[in-house]
C-alpha cells in the first residue's frame, strides 16, 4: 500500500494512479470514494426533508442517519424525537442505539 498526502489539487491522484500503474499496482481513488459517500449522504438528506414536507402521520425510517455526518445526524434525531412529540407514529430500524 502508497498513501500520498498534501494540499487539494496537487496532483496526488495522477501521481498515485501512475505509479501503481508502473508498480503494478492496484490503484484506489479514495478521493472518488468520499465524494461518492458526501454524494449519497446529501442524498439521504434531501429524501428525508422531501417526506417530511408531506407532514405524514406515520413514519417509516431505515437508518435515517445512515451516512450523515455528526451534526447532521444529531439533527436528524432532534427531528424524530420532536415529531414524535407532536404525536407521529414513528418506526425506526437503526443499528445505533
Amino acid at each position: 500500500m502508497i498513501a500520498i498526502d498534501g494540499p487539494a489539487a496537487s496532483g496526488k491522484s495522477t501521481v498515485g494512479r501512475l505509479l501503481a500503474e508502473r508498480l503494478h499496482y492496484l490503484y484506489l481513488d479514495t478521493g472518488c470514494m468520499y465524494r461518492a459517500v458526501t454524494w449519497a449522504a446529501l442524498q439521504q438528506k434531501v429524501a428525508i426533508a422531501a417526506a417530511l414536507l408531506h407532514e405524514p402521520d406515520i413514519l417509516l425510517l431505515d437508518e435515517p442517519t445512515l451516512g450523515l455526518d455528526v451534526q447532521a445526524a444529531k439533527l436528524m434525531e432532534n427531528v424524530i424525537v420532536e415529531l414524535a412529540g407532536q404525536g407521529k407514529a414513528i418506526l425506526l430500524t437503526t443499528h445505533t442505539m
